[in-house]
């Protein structure tokens, strides 16, 4: 195992061990739950979507994103890396974040053009390539694709609650 190897699993041991942003926060206006039927991994998100600030035209940004749920490091460790890489995000740029996330995490065979893609998130990107390595273990694929399934499902469910 390399060096880098190494460095990836910590992290994602790290953040599964003490997950960020685990708890689902007062403000969220959009919500969703997401589940894994393969292995019982679940998650639920909630999000606070609004205006930054009074001065920005009316753009909307992820102001506050929180989860809850239980399942394997994997699964948590992505959910817990989500919420703080889309947290400031408008909800489109987290949904093309999603698809590049996705992406990541699939074998080059099914999207050679990730690889040479120019992405605006490359820092996110780079933080979450700790999940590159799924890719040669499909079984896990849905372990960490399952969160920003659940936030694209979210960006789209207004909260009643």
């Amino acid at each position: 195992m390399s060096d880098l190897d190494k460095l990836y699993r910590a992290v994602i041991l790290e953040h599964s061990k003490n997950p960020h942003n685990f708890a689902i926060p007062d403000s969220a206006n959009y919500r969703a739950d997401g589940h894994n039927p393969l292995c019982g991994d679940q998650v639920t998100l909630g999000l606070d979507i609004g205006p930054a600030s009074h001065d920005d035209n009316g753009v909307e940004i992820i102001r506050a994103i929180g989860f809850r749920g239980v399942g394997c490091a994997i699964s948590m460790a992505a959910a817990s890396m989500m919420t703080e890489v889309v947290k400031g995000l408008t909800p489109s740029q987290a949904e093309i974040l999603a698809g590049e996330f996705e992406a990541l995490v699939k074998p080059l065979s099914a999207s050679p053009e990730v690889a040479d893609r120019a992405s605006e998130h490359r820092a996110a990107l780079e933080t979450l390539a700790a999940f590159a390595g799924v890719a040669e273990h499909p079984m896990r694929i849905k372990c960490a694709t399952l969160c920003w399934q659940t936030l694209r499902a979210a960006l789209t469910t207004v909260s009643h609650s």
